[in-house]
C-alpha cells in the first residue's frame, strides 16, 4: 500500500471565546518568552500569563505528542520559524486526556507582554513551516496531523479558552488494476469547471480569515500493490456536490509507458472511501498516441512506447525516452528519415520485421541523425525485389547521412531475394552507405547474423553492405559475427565489416568475423574486412589503423580471397596505412591478406606498415600494392602500438597490446 499523505486531514475553523476570569495590571516589560537574559546583557523580570485551550475534535482522536503553538509572530520580521521561541510563540503540550479522547485541554506558560496584539494559535507538525508577520501559509501534504488555527487579540486575561472545531475530510481510494504491469504513478483531476477540487495548501492571515488553494488534480507514486491492488490517500476541497473524478494510471510496461483511464463518479468531500477497477482494456489509446514536446532540438517529441515511435515519420526532432520491447508488436519500417532521433542509449528490442520489394530496415533511408541507439534481438527477413542502389539492414536500408554511437546486438538478417539490382547492399547496421556526405561512427554490430539464400548477386558486410564513398570510423563488428551465404548461379562481395567499396575514408574500424559459404558455381570476393575493395575512378579510398580476426571458410576453386581484403582494384587512388589481419582459413592459404590486383600503374595502392600474422602472402596477388606486406607474429604486433599510434595520430583512440587472437587493439584514450 501507497499513500500520498501520511494523514491527509485538516480542520476548519469554527468558533472562538474568550473568558477573563481576572485582570492584572499588565507592565510593559521588554521580555523573551523563557525569561532569559536580553541580548544587551541586562536581566529583565519574566512575567507571563497562565494560558488554557480546550479543543475539542470531529472526526479525530487527540493523542498524547499532539502540540498546539501560540504566539504572535514579530512585525519587525519579515519571516520567523515557528518553533523558534525568539519569535514569540510558545509551544504547549496535551495534557488531561484519556484514551480516545476528542477533546482535549493544552496549557501553558506565555508572556504577559503579548497583551494587546494578536495571537496565531495552530495544531501541527511545524518542521520547516514559516509564519511571516502578516500571514502564515501550511502545506496541508507535508503535514502528519490535523491543522487547526484561531486568531484573537490577547488582552492580558489570566487565562483564554479557546473552542475549535476539527473536521477529518481525507479520502481513500483503491484501486483494482486488472492486468496492468509495472503500475507507477495515478493522477487524480477533477473538471475545471467542478465545484471540487484537491486541497494543497491554506493561508491564514492576520484577521483570522483563512483561503484554500485548490487544484483540479494530484499526481501520486504508487508501487507493490498487493494483488494488483493500490491505495491513494486524498483531501478534496470543501464541497458537498457529487462530482465526476478522472483517474489515470501510468503503467510502465516492456513495450512503453501507457495511460489508462477511467471515471470514477459521485465523489465528495462527505464521502471518505472509494473502490474502482482499470482493466487492460481502459488503455487510453488517443493518450499514448499523443507526442509531448514540439519537435524542436530544444523541445523534441519524446517516444515512451511503442505506439509513438511507429508515428516517426518527419524532419523533426525525436528523444527516445526508455527501453521499448516491441515483442508481438506489429512494426513497418520508417521509409523516410530527416530529422534527429536521440536515442539515448535506449534499446528497442525484438524487433521483427518482414520486407518484400523495396529498402528495409527499421529506418528504411535515412537522410537525418540517428544517434545513441542500441537494437538488440531484432529479425529482418528479405525477400522480393531489391532495386538498382537499394538496400536491407537492421537499422537503415539506405544512409544518406548520419549513424553515430548506434549498435547492433544478436540481430539477424535473413535474405532471399527474388531479385537484386546493380550496386546494392545487405549489413547488418546499414545496407548502403551512400555517398561522401554519408557518415558512420562508433558503430558496432555484436553476435549478428547474415544468411543469404538465393540466385541473386549483392554486395554483403557485417557493418555495411555496400559503401559508396562514404565515411566510416572507430565501429566494429565483434563477437564472431556470422555470414552465412548460400547462392548459386551469382556473384557476390562479402566482407566481414563492408561487401564492396565505390571509395570510402575508413579508420579505427576492426572485425571479428566467421564467414561462410561452400558454394563452388558463385564467383565471390570474400574477405574479413572488405570482399572487394575496388575504387572507381572518380573516387578516392583511404583506410588507414584497420585490422580483422576470425575465419573464412569456403570452397576456394572458384573465389577470390583474401584476409583483409578479396582484391584492389579500379582506377581510383588508394591508401592503406597501419592495417593487419590475423584471419583463420581452413586449410592453408596463400591470400592471408589480400586475394587479387593487377599491375596497372596508376591503379596501384599506396601502402605503409601492413601486416598478416596467419598463412602467407602470395605476392603475384597483389601486383597493384606498391609495399611489401609483411608477416609479424602476434608477439611482434603487441609491441609495435606505440609505432601506430605515432603514425596515427589519433586524437580519441589509441592502439594497445592485445591477446594472442587480437595482438592489437583499438581502445578510447
Amino acid at each position: 500500500m501507497n499513500t500520498f499523505f501520511k494523514s491527509t486531514v485538516y480542520a476548519a475553523f469554527v468558533g472562538l471565546t474568550i473568558f477573563s476570569s481576572c485582570s492584572d495590571e499588565i507592565k510593559d516589560f521588554t521580555v523573551k518568552p523563557d525569561g532569559t537574559e536580553q541580548g544587551d546583557g541586562s536581566t529583565t523580570t519574566t512575567e507571563t500569563k497562565n494560558l488554557i485551550i480546550n479543543a475539542t475534535a470531529t472526526g479525530k482522536k487527540w493523542v498524547v505528542e499532539d502540540v498546539i503553538y501560540v504566539g504572535s509572530p514579530s512585525a519587525a520580521e519579515n519571516e520567523v520559524t515557528i518553533d523558534n521561541q525568539s519569535s514569540g510563540f510558545t509551544k504547549f503540550t496535551v495534557s488531561k486526556i484519556g484514551e480516545g479522547a476528542t477533546s482535549a485541554s493544552f496549557e501553558g506558560k506565555i508572556p504577559a507582554n503579548l497583551s494587546g496584539k494578536k495571537l496565531l494559535v495552530f495544531y501541527g507538525n511545524a518542521a520547516d513551516m514559516k509564519v511571516a508577520a502578516s500571514k502564515i501559509t501550511l502545506n496541508l501534504a507535508s503535514q502528519d496531523g490535523t491543522l487547526m488555527s484561531a486568531i484573537t487579540d490577547y488582552t492580558g486575561e489570566e487565562s483564554i479558552n479557546a473552542t475549535f472545531g476539527v473536521e477529518n475530510v481525507s479520502a481513500e481510494l483503491k484501486i483494482k488494476a486488472s492486468g496492468l504491469s509495472g503500475v507507477t504513478e495515478a493522477v487524480l483531476s477533477f473538471n475545471d469547471a467542478s465545484t471540487i477540487g484537491f486541497t494543497n495548501t491554506k493561508e491564514f492571515n492576520a484577521e483570522g480569515a483563512s483561503t484554500y488553494a485548490t487544484e483540479k488534480s494530484m499526481t501520486v507514486s504508487i508501487s507493490g500493490g498487493d494483488n494488483d491492488e493500490y491505495t491513494v490517500s486524498f483531501m478534496p476541497s470543501v464541497s458537498e456536490t457529487a462530482e465526476t473524478m478522472n483517474i489515470a494510471l501510468k503503467a510502465a510496461e516492456k513495450s512503453g509507458d501507457y495511460i489508462y483511464t477511467k471515471d470514477l463518479t459521485n465523489v465528495s468531500s462527505s464521502t471518505s472511501s472509494y473502490n474502482i477497477e482499470i482493466k487492460d482494456t481502459d488503455k487510453d489509446l488517443e493518450l499514448n498516441s499523443k507526442l509531448s514536446g514540439e519537435g524542436t532540438e530544444t523541445s523534441p517529441y519524446i517516444i515512451d512506447n511503442v505506439i509513438k515511435f511507429n508515428k516517426i515519420n518527419s524532419n523533426k526532432h525525436y528523444q527516445l525516452s526508455r527501453d521499448l520491447d516491441f515483442t508481438g508488436i506489429d512494426f513497418n519500417p520508417i521509409p523516410t528519415f530527416s530529422g534527429t532521433f536521440e536515442g539515448r542509449g535506449n534499446t528497442l528490442s525484438n524487433i521483427t520485421l518482414n520486407i518484400t520489394d523495396g529498402n528495409g530496415g527499421i529506418f528504411a533511408v535515412n537522410e537525418g541523425t540517428i544517434q545513441n541507439l542500441i537494437v538488440e534481438g531484432a529479425t529482418v527477413t528479405k525477400t522480393g525485389s531489391l532495386d538498382n542502389n537499394g538496400g536491407t539492414a537492421i537499422l537503415a536500408g539506405i544512409n544518406n547521412k548520419e549513424l553515430i554511437n548506434c549498435h547492433i546486438i544478436n540481430s539477424n538478417l535473413n535474405a532471399t531475394p527474388a531479385s537484386t539490382g546493380t550496386d546494392t547492399g545487405i549489413g547488418l547496421l546499414c545496407g548502403k552507405n551512400t555517398s561522401s556526405n554519408s557518415f558512420i561512427s562508433e558503430c558496432t554490430v555484436t553476435s549478428g547474423s547474415i544468411t543469404m539464400k538465393g540466385s541473386s548477386a549483392s554486395n554483403i558486410g557485417g557493418l555495411v553492405g555496400y559503401n559508396y564513398g562514404g565515411k566510416i570510423e572507430f565501429s566494429s563488428v565483434k563477437s564472431s559475427t556470422n555470414i552465412t551465404y548460400s547462392s548459386t548461379g551469382a556473384s557476390a562481395n562479402i566482407g566481414g565489416l563492408i561487401g564492396c567499396i565505390y571509395g570510402c575514408n575508413i579508420k579505427g574500424c576492426s572485425t571479428d568475423i566467421i564467414i561462410n559459404t561452400k558454394e563452388s558455381t558463385s564467383s565471390l570476393k570474400i574477405a574479413g574486412f572488405i570482399g572487394d575493395a575496388f575504387t572507381k575512378w572518380d573516387a578516392t579510398a583511404t583506410i588507414s589503423g584497420c585490422y580483422t580476426i576470425g575465419s573464412l571458410s569456403f570452397n576456394k576453386s572458384n573465389q577470390t580471397y583474401g584476409g583483409f581484403a578479396g582484391s584492389f582494384g579500379g582506377g581510383g587512388a588508394k591508401t592503406l596505412t597501419n592495417c593487419y589481419t590475423s584471419i583463420d582459413f581452413d586449410d592453408s592459404a596463400t591470400h592471408a591478406f589480400v586475394g587479387a590486383g593487377n599491375n596497372d600503374t596508376y591503379q596501384k595502392v599506396t601502402a605503409t606498415d601492413i601486416y598478416y600474422v596467419k598463412g602467407s602472402q602470395d605476392e603475384t596477388k597483389n601486383d597493384n600494392i606498391n609495399s611489401v606486406i609483411q608477416q609479424k607474429s602476434a608477439a611482434d604486433l603487441k609491441g609495435m602500438a606505440s609505432s601506430f599510434n605515432s603514425t596515427l595520430k589519433w586524437t580519441d583512440y589509441q592502439f594497445v597490446a592485445g591477446t594472442d587472437t587480437e595482438p592489437l587493439i583499438i581502445t578510447r584514450k
